[in-house]
């Protein structure tokens, strides 16, 4: 375990450094999309992606360039509502054994399947992954951690 996220870290920091992340936000059309749609299209990547890996990897790929993509929008995506946001996502989003050590422990001991964890985690990710997004930038914005529109 400590492999993973280690390993996770470093790929996150060669991202960084290697300026991969700004390269691929370059690759992005920012300046075109509206900052809920671009917040939405990161979190669905990142609920994809993170069920599929584990979710702490999954946060150290993403978070770096959607990062990179809030400095590049000129304040249109404040960092902190889409850093708020994609770690929260990625937690909840847990429709398959892999996605975080508690579901592989659980499927491990052979009393709990793949399709009990995918028939009760889909539903449960698609649902939280929706409330984040809408209400995201709503709760930094209670909290005075954002400036009111």
């Amino acid at each position: 375990m400590l492999i993973l996220i280690g390993g996770g870290i470093a790929l996150s920091t060669a991202l960084q450094k290697s300026g991969l992340d700004a390269w691929l936000v370059s690759k992005l059309p920012v300046a075109q999309a509206s900052p809920y749609l671009t917040v939405a299209i990161f979190g669905l990547f990142m609920m994809g992606i993170s069920a599929f890996m584990s979710n702490t990897v999954a946060v150290n790929l993403l978070v770096p360039v959607a990062l990179s993509m809030a400095a590049a929008s000129g304040g249109k995506i404040p960092p902190l509502w889409i850093g708020f946001v994609l770690p929260l996502i990625a937690a909840i989003s847990i429709p398959f054994p892999v996605s975080t050590p508690p579901n592989a422990l659980a499927h491990g001991t052979g009393e709990v399947t793949t399709k009990d964890i995918a028939r009760i985690g889909l539903p449960l990710a698609l649902g939280a992954v929706t409330l984040l997004l809408v209400s995201g930038n709503w709760v930094l914005r209670m909290l005075g951690q954002l400036p009111a529109n």
